[in-house]
C-alpha cells in the first residue's frame, strides 16, 4: 500500500491522471489512476471486454513531457484486476476513463503513445523530445590562420585536405 500511495502522490504532483509502475522503474504489473475522481490502484490488470467503437483523440504522457499525439482507442472497456488488498475489481469504463486505463495498461505492456500514433505525428513528437544541438563557434588555429568553426560537440574537426599531396606537404612541413 505504501508504494501505491507514493505513486498516487507522484501522479498528483505531476497533475497526471494515471501512472504505471513501469514509468517509475518498478517492474510490477500495476498502475494508479483517478477513476471518476477517486484514486484507484489496479494490480494485474487485463481487459475483460473492449467495445467495438474506436475513437481518435490527442493524448499526452507524464513520460513524454510536452508531447500530444493522436491515438486511436476503444471508447469503452471493462478492466479487471485486483486492488491493493488483493480483492477482485472490475471497472466498466467509457470515454476518458477508458482511454486513461488503456494508456496505463499500454505502459505495463511496454507500449508508448508514440507506438500508437501515425508516422507524421511520431516524427513531430520526436522532434520535440530530441535535445536541440547548440551550435557554437570555436576559434581554431588551422594552417596558421585563425578562423571560426561551428561545432556541435565542442570538438574541433579539421577540414579534410583537398588532396593527398597537400596533406603530405603539410605534415612534412611540420617535421
Amino acid at each position: 500500500r505504501e508504494l501505491a500511495d507514493r505513486m498516487l502522490a507522484l501522479m498528483h504532483d505531476a497533475d497526471g491522471i494515471g501512472l504505471a509502475a513501469t514509468q517509475v522503474g518498478i517492474v510490477r504489473r500495476f498502475f494508479v489512476c483517478a477513476i471518476e475522481g477517486e484514486d484507484t490502484v489496479i494490480v494485474n490488470s487485463r481487459f475483460a471486454k473492449t467495445g467495438r467503437k474506436m475513437e481518435i483523440d490527442e493524448e499526452g504522457c507524464l513520460s513524454l513531457q510536452g508531447v500530444l499525439v493522436p491515438v486511436e482507442r476503444h471508447v469503452s472497456v471493462t478492466v479487471a484486476g485486483k486492488d491493493e488488498t488483493g480483492a477482485d475489481v472490475r471497472f466498466e469504463l467509457e470515454g476518458f476513463p477508458a482511454r486513461a486505463c488503456q494508456h496505463e495498461i499500454d505502459h505495463l505492456d511496454g507500449v508508448l503513445i508514440l507506438d500508437r500514433t501515425p508516422d507524421e505525428a511520431r516524427r513531430r513528437a520526436l522532434a520535440i523530445l530530441r535535445p536541440k544541438p547548440v551550435l557554437d563557434a570555436r576559434l581554431v588555429a588551422y594552417r596558421g590562420n585563425a578562423r571560426r568553426v561551428p561545432s556541435v560537440t565542442g570538438l574541433v574537426v579539421p577540414e579534410p585536405a583537398t588532396s593527398r599531396e597537400q596533406s603530405e606537404r603539410e605534415i612534412l612541413g611540420r617535421i
